[in-house]
């Protein structure tokens, strides 16, 4: 779970100190340390307007938390080593299957229920944009302690997201509404269940409030500074992504339909041959 990944980060944050010291007592040092974070440090409750980096943070999970309490922890070195901090919105694209492809397959199957009434903005990063904000900050020269969100400029709703992965999947998005709170409660239920089966939950509270909270960062610092623009736009991003759904999840099943008819035409073969 996310939150197990965030206590490693807060442990190996924790560990700056290490590398500090060691740097000290060699000649060739540290001359930049970019800490991973996320928009998960603001909290889920959030006002309509753009959110700047000086924003309280108010996590409202334990990943949130944990994102804080390393941020917190990578700030003390400050004044000894350049420290750049990366808050990262919500990371799509090839190699992120969790989730999103149980989205992408309740919409190929007209189960997907519209959490809420939609209209909240989604604020996606595509991966490739992750990787250039990430070289961006090697690249040029920042001020030690320095802040940056990291999310697709253009906004985008819950409902207009569903709709454009319904229109590449093929298949008309079902326009059915559920409560948040009625989602949730569901989420629940998985988990309990995935406890008893020893099985892992395919949905889980944290995908509810990712895809129903209305959020949207303002870019203005990172654009200025190091003078980073997401290259991917959202229509792209999720072309790609329903691209990789159906070579994964269609794509895997014909390998292995293809696999079991070569063993069986050799088993005959054999047959044949005794």
């Amino acid at each position: 779970f996310q939150a197990e990944d965030g206590i490693r980060d807060v442990e190996r944050s924790r560990g700056l100190g290490d590398v500090y010291k060691r740097q000290e007592c060699s000649e060739s040092s540290v001359k930049k340390f970019i800490y991973i974070s996320s928009t998960a440090v603001y909290g889920k409750d959030l006002p309509k307007e753009l959110i700047k980096e000086d924003h309280p943070l108010k996590p409202n999970n334990a990943y949130g938390k944990s994102k804080m309490l390393a941020e917190e922890e990578v700030l003390k070195y400050k004044s000894k080593m350049n420290v750049v901090i990366l808050r990262l919105s919500m990371l799509y694209g090839p190699g992120f299957d969790k989730g999103y492809f149980f989205i992408l397959k309740s919409i190929e199957k007209g189960d997907i229920k519209i959490i809420g009434n939609g209209k909240n903005r989604v604020p996606l990063l595509h991966v490739r944009d992750a990787v250039k904000a990430i070289g961006l900050s090697l690249e040029n020269e920042t001020k030690s302690g320095s802040i940056y969100n990291v999310s697709a400029v253009e906004p985008i709703t819950q409902e207009e997201l569903l709709e454009m992965a319904a229109e590449e999947l093929g298949v008309q998005l079902t326009k059915k509404h559920m409560p948040v709170l009625l989602v949730k409660f569901f989420a629940g239920l998985e988990l309990i269940a995935s406890y008893l089966t020893m099985s892992e939950p395919k949905l889980l509270n944290e995908y509810v409030e990712k895809i129903s909270s209305d959020r949207q960062f303002d870019m203005y610092r990172i654009e200025m500074d190091l003078g980073f623009i997401p290259e991917i736009s959202i229509k792209e991003g999720i072309k790609e992504m329903v691209e990789y759904y159906i070579e994964k999840e269609y794509g895997e099943k014909e390998e292995e339909k293809k696999e079991k008819e070569e063993m069986i035409e050799k088993e005959l073969s054999e047959l044949e041959v005794s």
